[in-house]
């Protein structure tokens, strides 16, 4: 089960940094004088910092549990 979230967070950041890599290009092509795509890139930061905090405090919380 710790195999199956670690690779769900793998797919998470790799989304991550496509799809925001788009976003940067495409408001730099289109709107260089406001940078809108912060919001949707510290949004999505926020959770990507949740997700890994969930995957890898679960990961120690299981292999701390006692069987």
């Amino acid at each position: 089960m710790k195999r199956r979230a670690q690779i769900g967070l793998a797919y998470h950041l790799t989304a991550y940094l496509a799809v925001n890599a788009v976003l940067i290009w495409i408001n730099l092509d289109l709107y260089p004088q406001y940078f809108w795509f912060k919001f949707p890139l510290v949004a999505w930061t926020i959770m990507i910092i949740f997700h890994g905090w969930r995957v890898f405090s679960r990961k120690k919380m299981i292999e701390s549990s006692p069987p």
